[in-house]
């Protein structure tokens, strides 16, 4: 986006070219983001069916797109997002029933 503002700026390209050039450039990074989930998501299906745990298996799926190291580590800190979801979750929905008032 930043590179299209500066190309009308300077007067490089006109408004449409721009435009295209913004479209085509998105399209290009959804296209081959898509390409690496499909490819990502079939490693992941196929550990799963050797029966490796769900979070091994996503990490191996990464792997296929990513650096082992990079996986692992976005592995990692997407675990302890949902560790963190999960418990704060199980807090609140605990203090709500500490908190229920009953008649009587």
């Amino acid at each position: 986006m930043a590179a299209e503002i500066g190309l009308i700026w300077t007067g490089a390209v006109g408004g449409a070219a721009a435009i295209g050039l913004a479209v085509g450039i998105g399209s290009l990074v959804v296209f081959v983001g898509l390409r690496h989930f499909l490819v990502a998501r079939a490693g992941y299906v196929r550990e799963r069916e050797q029966g490796v745990d769900g979070w091994s298996a996503f990490e191996q799926g990464v792997a296929m797109v990513a650096p082992r190291m990079a996986s692992r580590l976005l592995v990692t800190e997407i675990r302890l997002w949902v560790c963190l979801a999960t418990r704060l979750a199980r807090h609140h929905r605990r203090e709500a029933e500490d908190l229920r008032i009953t008649g009587g």
